[in-house]
Parts: C-alpha cells; structure tokens; sequence
C-alpha cells in the first residue's frame, strides 16, 4: 500500500487523501469546492456512503455553510452511538477490508 500511496503522491494528483482515509477505515466529511474534490466527494458520500458532505449540492455558489450548520454536522458525525453513524462506520470497516484484501499479497 506505501508504494501505491508514494506513487499517487508523486504524480500530483489529489486523490490522496481518499486513498488513506479508505485505508485506515476512518469516516469523513467532505467540502467539495471544485476540480477533483466534487467527484471525490461524490464517490465518498453517494457511492461509497463512507462520510458525509459539509456542503449541500443544491446550494448555490454565492451561499456560505454558516458556522451553525457545520458545528451541528461535526455534532452529529462524532455522536458515535446514532444510527446513522453506526451505519457509516459499518460500511467504512466493510471498505476498509476491501482494500486491505486488495493490497494484500495475491490479493484481488
């Protein structure tokens, strides 16, 4: 997995992140602003429903997420005993195998 993480690393391109986040099996909230971070975000929050998105997709560019509505998502994300949390958690150890089993020797 450190060689494909260098790998990724050194060509510059800022999938990263994702990459690791998946790794280590941790949950996370995305705030897609432009490039690759919206179909990241996207793969991260509707695909994959390993975190969840700091701003809403129907917000318009001109419109700002206000302190309040990130302080009751970080809020909501750390409460570890909501349902809606375990379930994320679930599907992120579910992802987490996946590509340890990937990366493993004769792995998939």
């Amino acid at each position: 997995m450190d060689e494909i993480i260098a790998g990724i690393c050194n060509s510059g391109v800022g999938y990263l992140w994702v990459t690791r986040g998946l790794y280590a099996g941790v949950p996370m909230l995305t705030f897609p602003i432009f490039w690759d971070q919206v179909p990241n975000s996207t793969q991260i929050v509707q695909d994959w429903k390993t975190g969840w998105r700091v701003k809403k997709p129907e917000i318009a560019s001109e419109s700002l997420v206000t302190r309040d509505e990130i302080t009751e998502l970080v809020k909501r994300f750390m409460d570890l005993n909501s349902d809606e949390r375990k379930d994320m958690s679930k599907r992120t150890r579910e992802v987490q195998e996946s590509c340890r089993e990937a990366v493993a020797e004769n792995g998939c």
